[in-house]
């Protein structure tokens, strides 16, 4: 996601972005082979249902805990409670791909097609939403996504930053300034930590 993301801020094409994502990781792994496997099946015109049950049949991590009733009673009866220990970030990467191609131009769709593939539905859905926005722009997301949570940033996680001052921004628009100064910084420099 780190090098799809990066693409997508100059390429607008899905299909390249996913590529060059790809081009990053080993072709043999078992991530790139999920990336693909959510790739054929939205291809081969599966429904997000169908992709979805595609992709963890094929490419399934272990149930929290191993706890059964983490897995709904539905996917139970497919032996989706079962699979590989620790191996749940490459169906969740999947699922997340299969969202964005599924939902296209439509920011909604896009969402709402990760969290509902269940799975690890806050990481999926945030990270479509963002790859989204990175393509198609602040703009083409509904008002009505953005007026329930506006600009600021609201963050669970403990930064000592906040203890010292300032230092964490307060709104993604603080966010957006800052790292466009340190791109511009990164980009006045050569190679060799030289201004340019």
């Amino acid at each position: 996601f780190a090098a799809a993301e990066s693409a997508a801020f100059i390429c607008d094409d899905l299909r390249t972005v996913i590529e060059i994502g790809l081009s990053y990781i080993p072709v043999d792994c078992g991530m790139a082979a999920v990336i693909c496997c959510a790739v054929e099946c939205h291809d081969a015109g599966l429904g997000w249902r169908e992709a979805r049950d595609e992709i963890l049949s094929r490419h399934r991590g272990a149930t929290l805990f191993g706890i059964p009733e983490r897995t709904s009673e539905e996917d139970r009866e497919k032996g989706f409670d079962k699979g590989i220990l620790g191996y749940d970030a490459p169906s969740n990467v999947a699922l997340t791909v299969l969202a964005l191609l599924v939902g296209g131009d439509d920011f909604a769709k896009v969402v709402c097609t990760a969290v509902n593939c269940g799975e690890d539905t806050d990481c999926t859905g945030a990270t479509a939403g963002a790859l989204f926005g990175i393509m198609h722009g602040f703009d083409a997301i509904p008002e009505e996504w953005i007026k329930p949570i506006g600009h600021r940033i609201k963050t669970i996680s403990l930064n000592l930053g906040e203890l010292y001052g300032k230092q964490v921004p307060s709104t993604v628009d603080d966010l957006t300034d800052r790292t466009e100064k340190v791109a511009m910084q990164v980009l006045a420099h050569d190679h060799r930590g030289r201004v340019t």
